[in-house]
């Protein structure tokens, strides 16, 4: 039985290194089917010694992979805000980083996070948090915050509709899969007929990222737009450069003019005429990595 007294030893207890605790977990699993119940510090010796039962182990393994996996990474943020709080030349910055601060001292470390679909746990937040290049899951969580705000503005909800990251992957392979699936009339892409119904039929908005790995080796995310209504197509990238042949244009298909990405999206004749315009996308004050949905 573990009373209050070896509850207290075990919380001064110095924890073995982390090799040695690895080493421990690996045959701790063993050490009970031999009928082992108890363990205790090598170093120690005399009457007073304390036999700690078996979960111990399991404890400073879970112990050594929160310092390692979540109490490290946000170290880092941690340190890199106190940086920002410090930016002399940049008052806006020295504002949010004031306001992150305070957030911290309130986030939990290590839940799952809420409201969110992907479920992942909350210190993966911290890749924001510095130079960090920011992974699909991250775009996505802040496209479905915008897509929330957007759902709960009654002048957009209905004529504005944002898609995750992975959207334009499917397109493009919808695309690129054309001859050998007619995606006007296949049924695998009728999704992809209807979006392009809401899109140039009903004159909607579209709004979502994409990263340039797929199209030219940039590991960097971008911002793209389509407008049915006005039939617009704007990009826009926080590093200024042109937008990819591959996302306007097919590669093989240039004297066509058509847009890659609506080409296969029913309504030709209205996405055969779309203009294409940049906008300014908002620089990171991170450095380093890339947000195109970052606050300016």
């Amino acid at each position: 039985m573990v009373d209050s007294l070896t509850i207290t030893r075990l919380r001064h207890l110095d924890m073995p290194s982390v090799k040695v605790i690895r080493r421990l977990a690996h045959d701790v699993q063993q050490a009970w089917l031999d009928g082992f119940t108890s363990v205790k510090c090598a170093h120690i010796t005399g009457e007073g010694v304390t036999h700690f039962p078996l979960w111990v182990i399991m404890f400073w393994n879970a112990v050594a992979d929160i310092r390692g996996n979540v109490r490290k990474p946000w170290i880092t943020s941690r340190d890199w805000v106190k940086d920002q709080l410090e930016s002399k030349r940049k008052p806006d910055v020295r504002k949010y980083a004031t306001e992150v601060t305070r957030l911290l001292g309130i986030l939990p470390w290590n839940t799952l996070k809420r409201g969110l679909s992907d479920a992942s746990p909350v210190h993966s937040l911290s890749r924001f948090l510095g130079k960090r290049w920011l992974s699909s899951t991250d775009i996505n969580d802040m496209l479905e915050m915008l897509r929330e705000k957007i759902a709960a503005d009654p002048e957009l909800a209905g004529l504005v509709r944002v898609e995750m990251v992975e959207f334009t992957a499917k397109v493009t392979a919808a695309f690129r899969a054309r001859e050998s699936e007619d995606y006007h009339r296949s049924k695998s892409t009728k999704w992809l007929r209807a979006l392009g119904e809401d899109i140039f039929g009903n004159g909607e908005r579209l709004i979502t990222v994409a990263h340039l790995g797929d199209h030219n080796d940039e590991k960097h995310w971008i911002t793209i737009e389509v407008n049915g209504a006005d039939t617009l197509f704007r990009y826009g990238d926080s590093f200024k450069d042109d937008i990819p042949p591959s996302l306007w244009y097919p590669p093989k298909l240039h004297s066509n003019r058509r847009p890659l990405l609506w080409d296969a999206c029913g309504k030709r004749r209205r996405a055969s005429c779309l203009s294409r315009h940049t906008f300014d996308a908002t620089r990171e004050h991170r450095g380093g990595t890339c947000s195109p949905i970052s606050p300016r």
